[in-house]
């Protein structure tokens, strides 16, 4: 501390903390070994959050270009490693039907695609994809 006084735990209404022996008239504090230790984990953790997120984003993305292209094994690929690490995406999912679609497994589509929208309803891509999936089928039969 700059009036140069000492570090000591102190006790305040949220916990322990440390403070100079002069405080409250000096205001310095510093954080617990503790307090050091869950912030080092946030940050440790929040980079790898961050790295995974960027990563799932770039392999949908690029999951999706192969779809695009009629890549259909390559796409399927990324998908259902995607589906083994982030089960229950709902991005994942749609596109794993569309993957069982372009392979003709129409029931296995369908199931896809109302997993989808049992996470959440309002999903527009696979709504659009399971309404047209039942127009063909009900037309075909």
């Amino acid at each position: 501390p700059e009036c140069g006084g000492d570090l000591v735990m102190k006790f305040g209404r949220f916990g322990k903390f440390i403070a100079c022996s002069n405080y409250p008239k000096c205001k310095h504090t510093e954080k617990t070994d503790e307090e050091k230790k869950v912030d080092e984990e946030n940050k440790k953790n929040g980079n790898q959050t961050f790295l995974k997120s960027l990563l799932f984003d770039n392999l949908i993305e690029h999951g999706d270009k192969l779809l695009e292209e009629n890549k259909i094994e390559e796409a399927k690929n990324i998908f259902y490693t995607l589906n083994n690490e982030y089960p229950g995406d709902k991005k994942i999912l749609t596109n794993l039907g569309v993957i069982e679609y372009c392979k003709n497994n129409i029931e296995s589509a369908k199931e896809y695609f109302e997993k989808a929208l049992k996470i959440d309803p309002g999903f527009e891509i696979a709504k659009e994809n399971l309404e047209m999936l039942m127009n063909e089928t009900m037309v075909n039969n």
